[in-house]
């Protein structure tokens, strides 16, 4: 796919970002690059061989991290779709066998896992056949600080394979030290390339919930993370755009 050049773009309205981690949260891109076909425009877009994003400052010491709850939510487009084991995203130590991810299995569901030191925590996937044909996704995970759920659409999905403590969350990962957006990383190297597309990501440091998702996902037409409730957004991927090879969050604080 050829790059098309996207101008560097800062969100700027009167919308509210009170818990946003501003600049701190901007990404660097190695191998992704900004193209059209998103949900409202622009995507990142990532070749399944080496493409990520790292963006550390989602979860730093600096207060703005998803300690014990949490969400993140995306649209995806597949575009390789059946590729299994591909990660959409995942917290990670790259000296460790210690991760949280959620990633597409080729049996068409999404899954989840929590693995700390070598021993998984949780896993969970969603059910059969949600993933039908390529096109437009909205992918979610959350943590109410109880335990992790998984949506497709605004549709909550989550069966346990593994529940050992379901309550496991980014705060709990020891070490952990980097997060990407479409590929997962370890002790055993880079895992779960990732091929498709990316865009509207939101981070939050809180659950959610279904309404928010309801209205995110606004019957299949979609809303932007700043059209819906912006509580608890420190982190916000759209317009998607890079400067030079930075992605800039542009959920800028503005109180």
């Amino acid at each position: 796919m050829s790059q098309n050049i996207v101008q560097p773009y800062r969100y700027v309205s009167s919308v509210i970002y009170p818990d946003s981690c501003g600049a701190t949260a901007d990404g660097t891109a190695s191998g992704a690059f900004v193209t059209t076909g998103g949900k409202f425009g622009n995507a990142l877009s990532f070749d399944g061989v080496d493409d990520y994003v790292l963006c550390g400052g989602v979860f730093d010491s600096s207060g703005c991290g998803m300690n014990t709850t949490g969400t993140v939510s995306m649209w995806v487009d597949f575009t390789t779709y059946g590729v299994n084991g591909s990660a959409l995203w995942a917290f990670d130590d790259e000296n460790a066998n210690t991760f949280l991810e959620l990633g597409y299995s080729g049996d068409g569901r999404l899954h989840g896992q929590c693995r700390i030191g070598g021993t998984k925590y949780w896993a969970c996937k969603t059910a059969s056949g949600m993933f039908t044909t390529t096109g437009q996704y909205l992918c979610t995970m959350t943590h109410d600080g109880v335990a992790p759920k998984i949506y497709v659409n605004a549709v909550e999905s989550t069966t346990f394979s593994i529940n050992t403590d379901k309550t496991k969350w980014i705060g709990d990962l020891t070490g952990v030290d980097e997060f990407r957006l479409g590929m997962q990383w370890h002790s055993g190297g880079a895992d779960g390339m990732f091929t498709g597309l990316q865009s509207d990501i939101g981070f939050y440091d809180t659950d959610i919930g279904q309404s928010r998702i309801d209205n995110l996902y606004n019957s299949s037409t979609g809303a932007k993370v700043s059209e819906v409730s912006t509580a608890g957004c420190i982190a916000y991927y759209e317009p998607i755009a890079l400067s030079g090879s930075t992605l800039i969050n542009n959920a800028i604080p503005t109180s």
